[in-house]
């Protein structure tokens, strides 16, 4: 049995902030219906895999030293010249 939860459980549900579902649901990694009044209802399980499909995600990046803030190594590289 498919459990909806409306944009507010979602949201509790999975920590994240309703940016965040409508990319997850643009992207397919969660199942969306529509209410009769319109309003968007999120899939409880398809919700729960996301989930654990970002901390995967989240765990696995890979992050490079250095100066100040370490940083993820897909962002753009800098010339660290020192004087």
């Amino acid at each position: 049995m498919t459990v909806w939860l409306d944009r507010f459980d979602a949201e509790r549900y999975v920590g994240r902030s309703q940016r965040t579902l409508r990319e997850w649901s643009r992207q397919g990694l969660v199942r969306t219906g529509r209410r009769r009044d319109g309003r968007v209802v999120y899939d409880r399980s398809s919700l729960r895999v996301a989930k654990r499909t970002a901390a995967a995600r989240y765990r696995n990046r890979a992050v490079v030293a250095g100066p100040g803030r370490g940083r993820v190594a897909s962002d753009p590289v800098e010339d660290w010249t020192l004087f």
